[in-house]
């Protein structure tokens, strides 16, 4: 998995990871109602579900506190106009001892 580094203050972490699960709970609950429409249709289980992990982690530290987000994670929080620089790409996360995870979900795009 690759994890995308964004230097922030702590408030604008907790900010990010709010806006990053709001868009993930509008996503679900319009998931929901799209698939019961689209059954109401007759698609019944003809349905394709495409999904794309999310995961979001908060690293707090003595110099700096990042915000570390999967390519998922990363590509939603642009969509939604994040425009906060990444400073680092890596394969594997950082050993550290404040590390919180924020968000571990999926974003969910279902077809007939």
């Amino acid at each position: 998995m690759t994890w995308h580094r964004i230097p922030v203050a702590r408030d604008e972490g907790e900010e990010i990871s709010l806006l990053l699960g709001a868009a993930l709970e509008r996503n679900r609950r319009a998931t929901m109602a799209g698939i019961e429409a689209l059954r109401e249709m007759g698609f019944g289980r003809q349905l394709q579900m495409q999904t794309t992990p999310i995961e979001v982690l908060l690293v707090y530290g003595v110099q700096a506190n990042f915000l570390y987000l999967n390519d998922g994670a990363l590509s939603l929080y642009r969509t939604l106009g994040g425009t906060k620089t990444v400073d680092d790409v890596s394969e594997s996360l950082p050993d550290a001892q404040f590390l919180s995870k924020s968000i571990r979900d999926v974003w969910r795009n279902e077809r007939p």
